[in-house]
């Protein structure tokens, strides 16, 4: 089932059932949300009703989230990787193929968008970083990047920001392709997505450790040692850092310092990430309970 809840109520607007599983984090655009299945489908519904708008069938399981470009025409285009080895552009009002990509392996994390730029940039499991032309699905460039990459890479200013399973993490120039550094975590397979702030990158990995590095440099500005591995992404807010484990506990760090505010002990495994909206700071548990917090006071 896909749900709809109110935030403040808790209440349920509307749900929808199915063929198989939704594993992968919906996307708003509008009056759609937006979703893919694991038989391969992306669902675009009335945010309000739930009422199916559109469909669109992919080749294979969806796992990743989704994400959205607005083209030059002013049309709102949904962007997502299948298993089907594609990445897939769908026109948000009727649902038809824009384009498609081919690549050589499954694509598993959510594209990220550089609109200025106006390229769509992701990684998959041929080991590749690619860029391509939002407007017309066009290769730009493709950069090796030497390991399997199963999440979404994180883009600010002309630079994506890479975690791969074998445990590297490195800051890519989009333009010149160069590698400006290259975090060596010793293996470590990540599958949390980074989180960008003006000065830091901040990401989680299978070794328990969550880990600050300077922006510039790569260099490792602190750690923190979750009592299980991390497969949530980290979601930054104010002077905060978000994150589940694998150890059923939900996290907050201070920013600067790695330092624990808080900790809440949800018991249950969570691979899911945070999202923040309305006040609330929003988490899903493996046992299928949806948590939400507010700020103490």
């Amino acid at each position: 089932f896909f749900y709809a809840l109110e935030l403040d109520t808790v209440e349920m607007k509307w749900s929808m059932k199915t063929a198989l599983g939704v594993e992968g984090p919906a996307c708003v655009v509008g009056d759609l949300v937006c979703f893919g299945d694991s038989d391969g489908i992306v669902f675009g519904l009335n945010r309000e009703t739930g009422e199916e708008v559109w469909r669109y069938q992919t080749d294979d399981t969806i796992v990743g989230g989704l994400n959205y470009y607005v083209n030059k025409a002013g049309k709102t285009i949904i962007l997502v990787g299948s298993d089907d080895f594609y990445v897939h552009a769908v026109d948000s009002e009727t649902g038809e193929k824009v384009w498609a990509v081919e690549t050589e392996n499954y694509v598993k994390g959510a594209p990220s968008v550089d609109a200025e730029a106006g390229v769509v940039i992701f990684g998959g499991c041929d080991e590749l970083l690619r860029l391509i032309d939002a407007e017309n699905g066009e290769m730009v460039k493709e950069i090796e990047i030497g390991a399997y990459m199963g999440n979404s890479c994180a883009v600010r200013d002309k630079i994506a920001y890479v975690a791969h399973y074998a445990g590297g993490v490195l800051a890519i120039d989009l333009e010149s392709s160069d590698t400006i550094w290259e975090h060596d975590a010793d293996g470590t397979e990540f599958v949390s997505s980074p989180a960008v702030s003006k000065d830091r990158v901040y990401v989680g990995g299978r070794d328990k450790k969550l880990r600050a590095l300077d922006r510039a440099t790569g260099d490792l500005l602190w750690d923190f040692t979750a009592r299980r591995g991390i497969d949530s992404s980290p979601v930054i807010a104010g002077n905060a850092l978000f994150c589940g484990s694998d150890d059923g506990r939900l996290y907050a760090l201070d920013l600067e310092s790695g330092e624990e505010l808080w900790s809440y002990d949800i018991g249950s495994r969570i691979n899911a990430s945070p999202a923040i909206a309305g006040g609330y700071l929003v988490i899903c548990d493996q046992d299928g309970v949806v948590y939400a917090f507010q700020p103490a006071g």
